[in-house]
């Protein structure tokens, strides 16, 4: 098991092939409306090609059941912190709530091997007490080895990451300024059901050396030990004199440009041309160089357009979401869709009663104008307060009168 981060608003870079006949457009930027929220994913896999529905914990002090869109899958569990990052509590609350009972029917009563990386949440004391108490083996990798040895790292949370911004490119190129949770959520749900699969994981085990069991695939990643350093003067005794040229690699690959070695660099190339002499390789690099900067420089201008009119589509498609009413997830830091469901529910229901209630009232006043007897409801109708499962919704309906 791991745990990834995502931040809302920001993708990985990527490539686009184009028409290079496109005068006007030879080539795209994609923009970004920047990190927003970061939100993260509990992800647990397994050597026979499975997998545990993920946790994903989003940044937030009080939930809102809006955010979920209607694709989500009902085994999957939802949190939310102040940070967005998991803690002890959500880890443990994860290894009892989600691996546990499901590993447990899964083996027969078995033991378990459950690799981690050594964060703090995965070595506190509660979580090693309900791994001992319920065989389960927390194998804890080797520090700044995961990338080598951790399946998901190695086949999993990589592509799970490409998809996700392939998925939410489309939205970003109309240049929107803020991603909502339900638009970023429901794309995480696709590139989920793209990557988990059994293929993909078998592979990522297979990566890591683990099954089959082949040590190697990760020893000969491991670099090998640097040589003892080299004293300054022994250093300056090797260096070869080479002469000094305004067209050396760090203008052709600064970024951001430095403007002052292009001002000389620039200066040179009018003398040699005016010169009328043949111009030297580093020259008609430099050259090069300065024609595809330029462009990507009209590119830029040229894709303004474009965005504006997408951008126009999307927003004015979008629908008006139901803002939804946010609760505190009292004494529960992971829910399940199917609990989130039961708190849907709960909400229509005590509206109804209000509804009733203030009807109710209503009635009762007029008959206040007729009757002194009914001008005091009865005090045995106090008013009995109904708790929904977690916690999360307090409704209050009378006691039978």
């Amino acid at each position: 098991m791991d745990e990834s981060g995502f931040a809302i608003g920001a993708i990985e870079a990527s490539k686009v092939v184009i028409d290079t006949h496109v005068t006007q457009a030879p080539t795209y930027h994609q923009a970004q409306p920047g990190r927003q929220e970061w939100v993260t994913a509990v992800e647990c896999i397994c050597a026979d090609g499975s997998f545990l529905p993920p946790c994903i914990i989003f940044k937030a002090e009080n939930f809102c059941h809006s955010w979920v869109p209607a694709n989500t899958p009902k085994d999957w569990a939802i949190s939310n912190n102040s940070q967005g990052w998991t803690s002890n509590q959500h880890d443990a609350d994860w290894l009892r709530k989600c691996f546990e009972p499901l590993m447990r029917e899964k083996v027969n009563g078995r033991w378990r091997l459950l690799i981690c990386d050594g964060h703090d949440s995965h070595i506190s004391a509660d979580w090693l007490t309900h791994c001992f108490e319920n065989k389960i083996i927390p194998a804890l990798l080797v520090p700044h080895s995961s990338h080598l040895t951790q399946p998901l790292d190695i086949g999993i949370f990589g592509p799970l990451k490409k998809v996700l911004s392939q998925k939410l490119a489309p939205l970003l190129l109309t240049q929107v300024r803020r991603l909502q949770k339900p638009e970023w959520f429901s794309a995480f749900i696709e590139a989920h059901h793209s990557v988990f699969n059994s293929r993909n994981i078998r592979n990522s085990f297979s990566g890591a050396g683990l099954v089959p069991f082949n040590p190697e695939k990760v020893l000969r990643r491991v670099p090998p030990p640097t040589p003892p350093p080299v004293s300054v003067s022994d250093f300056h005794s090797t260096l070869p004199t080479t002469p000094t040229t305004p067209f050396c690699n760090a203008i052709l690959t600064s970024s951001p440009l430095d403007g002052n070695a292009t001002y000389k660099a620039n200066a040179v190339v009018i003398e040699l041309m005016a010169s009328g002499g043949p111009l030297n390789t580093p020259a008609r690099n430099y050259i090069a160089c300065m024609a595809r900067r330029n462009n990507r420089l009209q590119a830029r201008t040229a894709i303004l357009e474009q965005r504006v009119e997408e951008a126009t589509k999307v927003l004015t498609g979008r629908k008006e979401r139901a803002s939804g009413k946010r609760h505190g997830i009292k004494g529960k830091n992971i829910m399940t869709v199917k609990e989130l469901e039961l708190v849907t529910e709960a909400e229509l229901a005590t509206k109804q009663r209000k509804w009733k209630r203030s009807n109710m009232e209503t009635v009762s006043s007029n008959n206040v104008m007729g009757s002194s007897s009914n001008t005091v409801a009865s005090i045995n109708s106090a008013l009995a307060p109904v708790f929904v499962e977690g916690g999360v919704i307090i409704s209050f309906e009378d006691n039978g009168n």
